[in-house]
């Protein structure tokens, strides 16, 4: 088995690890919100092109930055797909060991 890997996982784990970051993302979520707010509010405050200028790149930023959190949450439902299949095979292959009958097997 040179350079080759063998990955075990359970399908459990893989639900623990996309409820671990479902977590982790509504956090980012927050936090962008947080950062947005305060953006926005300076417009109050901030006037000119100064102000414009800061907020466009922070708000671009912020977009941009969501983007990427739109791809870790296509991540967590394909881990949780992934999950849902193997738990799905597993279940049907030991229904099919338990109807085989004792003496096939040695």
């Amino acid at each position: 088995m040179d350079g080759e890997w063998i990955l075990k996982v359970t399908p459990e784990r893989l639900t623990e690890a996309a409820g671990e970051w479902q977590g982790e993302v509504r956090v980012i979520e927050y936090r962008f919100e947080q950062i947005r707010d305060v953006v926005t509010r300076t417009m109050g405050y901030w006037n000119g092109d100064g102000g414009e200028h800061y907020r466009k790149k922070m708000l671009a930023g912020i977009t941009e930055a969501s983007a990427s959190v739109v791809i870790v949450r296509q991540q967590i439902r394909t881990l949780l797909a992934i999950a849902g299949i193997y738990q799905k095979s597993e279940t049907e292959n030991t229904e099919k060991a338990g109807s085989l009958e004792g003496t096939i097997l040695k």
